[in-house]
């Protein structure tokens, strides 16, 4: 029963860790960078930050990348236009 609090504990922590991360890395993306690479990982929290940093800078990557696969599919039809 202790260690199953402990866990859920550690749950909350982590997500709330998460969610911070991600809001700093979407609002303030130089602080992200800094905390992402001076992060020392002690606890679930510091990991939660972490990841959700990752997180964001992961779905940014791949909105970017889904945009220029539209720009290219748009050119490739202009090609066959032709």
């Amino acid at each position: 029963m202790e260690e199953e609090l402990n866990n859920e504990d550690n749950l909350a922590e982590y997500t709330q860790g998460f969610n911070w991360g991600y809001i700093i890395a979407e609002h303030e993306p130089e602080l992200a960078h800094e905390l992402k690479d001076g992060i020392e990982h002690k606890n679930d929290f510091d990991n939660g930050i972490y990841h959700g940093i990752n997180q964001f800078l992961h779905e940014k990557e791949k909105s970017r990348m889904d945009e220029i696969d539209k720009l290219l599919d748009k050119g490739k039809d202009k090609e066959r236009d032709i």
